[in-house]
Order: C-alpha cells, then sequence, then structure tokens
C-alpha cells in the first residue's frame, strides 16, 4: 500500500534507447514523465518506439494503491521485430512479406486486485518458410481478455487462414475461427476447414483445466474428396490409382500433458474409395482404415493399425472404437 511509503520526485526520460550487441537497438526514442508526489505516481507523455512504432503508456497509482493505467501499439510491422526478439539464425528462413500486431491493454483496480482488459490483433499476415516454400497467409485474428482477480473471459476469432502445402502441392484454408477462454477451460467452437477445392473437416473440441493440469480432447469430422487425395499423390502417382467419390474422415485426440490418444479412421465402401489395388475380399464391402496411436513421454506406441472390413454396414459414428467391432482385419501394421 502506498500510504506506508512517503515519496516524491519525478522521473524525466529524453531521447533514450535501449539495445544489446546481438540484436542491436530494441526500444528507441523514449521519453518519460513520471511524477512521484504525495504517495501518488503519474504516468503521462510516455512513450517509445518499437520496431519504428509508437508506443504509448499513461495512468496513475493513488496512495490507496488504485491503478488506472492504459497502453496502446498500434501496427506494428512483424517483419523486423521477429528478427530483434528471436534473433537472425532463429528468422533466417522466414520470408515475411507483410503483417502488423496491435494491442491496447487497461489495468485498473487495487494492486493486489487488478482487472486487466486486453485486445489484440494481427492483421495480414504473410510469411513463406524459404526452404520448404510454405507459406502462410491470414487477413486477421482479434483477441479480446477481460482478467480479474475471480475470473477470466476471453474470445479468439480468426478470419481467412490459408496454408499452402508444397510437398503436398494443397491448401489449407479457413475462413472463421472462434476460441473461447475462461478461468478453467479453453472450448473451439466449431470450425469448418477446407482441404484443397472439395474436402471439408469440422474442428471442435476443449482444453480443460489448462492453467493446472491440462486435458486435450479434440474432433475432427468430415469428409475428403478423392480428387484432392489424387493431387496429393501428384499426376504420375494417381495415374496407377483407382478412386471415386468422398471419404468419411474421423480423428479424435485426446488426452493429459504427457499422454496421448489419437485415433484416425477413414470409410470407404462400394461408391466410395480410393486403391491402387483391387483386394477381392473386401471389394464392394465397407471398409474403415484406421491409425490408433499412444504418446507417452515422447514415446510412441502402435496398435490396431490397418485395414477393417464389415460384412454387414453400419453407421460410421463418433464412437471410434464401435465402428471397428465385429469387423474382420484385413492387414495390419
Amino acid at each position: 500500500d502506498f500510504k506506508k511509503i512517503k515519496s516524491d520526485g519525478s522521473v524525466i526520460i529524453r531521447n533514450g534507447n535501449v539495445s544489446n550487441r546481438k540484436h542491436g537497438k530494441l526500444i528507441a526514442d523514449i521519453n518519460a514523465d513520471i511524477l512521484l508526489n504525495e504517495n501518488e505516481l503519474k504516468i503521462s507523455d510516455t512513450h517509445a518506439n518499437i520496431n519504428e512504432t509508437k508506443f504509448n503508456i499513461k495512468g496513475s497509482i493513488d496512495k490507496n494503491s488504485v491503478t488506472d493505467i492504459s497502453m496502446s501499439l498500434i501496427h506494428m510491422p512483424f517483419k523486423g521485430f521477429f528478427l530483434k526478439l528471436l534473433g537472425y539464425e532463429a528468422v533466417k528462413n522466414l520470408d515475411i512479406k507483410s503483417g502488423t500486431f496491435s494491442l491496447n491493454a487497461d489495468l485498473k483496480g487495487k494492486l493486489d486486485k487488478l482487472n486487466i482488459k486486453l485486445n489484440a490483433s494481427a492483421n495480414n499476415l504473410n510469411l513463406m518458410d524459404k526452404a520448404s516454400k510454405l507459406s502462410v497467409k491470414n487477413k486477421v485474428l482479434n483477441a479480446k481478455l477481460f482478467v480479474s482477480p475471480e475470473s477470466i473471459d476471453g474470445t479468439v476469432q480468426n478470419n481467412g487462414l490459408n496454408i499452402f502445402l508444397p510437398m503436398m502441392n494443397s491448401v489449407i484454408s479457413k475462413d472463421n475461427l472462434e476460441i473461447k477462454i475462461s478461468k478453467d477451460d479453453i472450448n473451439i467452437k466449431p470450425a469448418n476447414i477446407k482441404f484443397n477445392r472439395y474436402s471439408t473437416i469440422t474442428l471442435k473440441g476443449d482444453i480443460k483445466n489448462y492453467s493446472k493440469s491440462p486435458y486435450l480432447d479434440i474432433f475432427l469430422d468430415g469428409k475428403i474428396s478423392t480428387k484432392d487425395l489424387k493431387r496429393v499423390l501428384g499426376r504420375e502417382a494417381s495415374f496407377y490409382i483407382k478412386s471415386n467419390g468422398v471419404l468419411p474422415v474421423k480423428v479424435r485426440v485426446s488426452g493429459e500433458q504427457t499422454k496421448q490418444d489419437i485415433t484416425a479412421q477413414i470409410l470407404t465402401d462400394s461408391a466410395n474409395f480410393i486403391t491402387p489395388i483391387n483386394i477381392n475380399s473386401i471389394v464392394g464391402k465397407q471398409n474403415i482404415f484406421q491409425a490408433k496411436l499412444k504418446l507417452y513421454n515422447d514415446k510412441l506406441k502402435i496398435s490396431k493399425t490397418g485395414l477393417y472390413s464389415k460384412s454387414v454396414a453400419t453407421e460410421f459414428s463418433n464412437d471410434l472404437d464401435s465402428n471397428i467391432l465385429n469387423a474382420r482385419e484385413v492387414a495390419n501394421v
């Protein structure tokens, strides 16, 4: 509490800089007017340049430790900032063509019970890995977060994500994504992700108790067009592949921080399939390709991974274990 401290004075800075040998000038043109008067702190006309972008701070802390401080940073370019923050070796293969970052923060209330309001955004991100040619473009990401001693309430919204995967000759895109953040949990709202031209997969999930003992439960459910899969294989390989229709796909990732279970299934039948060879015993039947993995302390265990065939077609449900009940194992890994 400021009432226990007797303080008077001021801090005046003009044209200050912060730099180091490795990254050069990190913060430039620091100008500050900080006044301590009768146990009250006032910040006025205080600003600096971070990566050629003006950072402003103003506000006060009164003698009862009641705080009212605001900060802002508007449209700071990512290019140059990553270099200064991470160093040349970390970013030398990144070609950052565009992108800006903005932040507004308000701190209000007693110092020991602050209410913090954050608004952050990233706009027009366009970067490419020079070695792999993998590129990421994103129109806008907005994040709003309110933190109080009792609760956390936040929302992250993203629009216009586009990822080009050159090794797969494929594009992953997502128009809208929303994530809700509370004191204990993070919830990913159902979001449709496009793969190449014809395929769509819905992503949803939760991270429970993320601040103490996080538990992940992510589920993907959709259909992948065989046309899009043949694009991944390339023109020459596709010549030898028989295919038709769309393939229903389901993936579940669940587990704790050091242990996760991953199960993925792809359904085929007489009208929807992709294969380089015909296996007479499964032609015309409902078949499931399954991969079942367990990650534990950096170790990988593979089980029940292979091709399963069903003599009687059943619903392709979200209960992945039930999908291969009474199915005959045709091949395994």
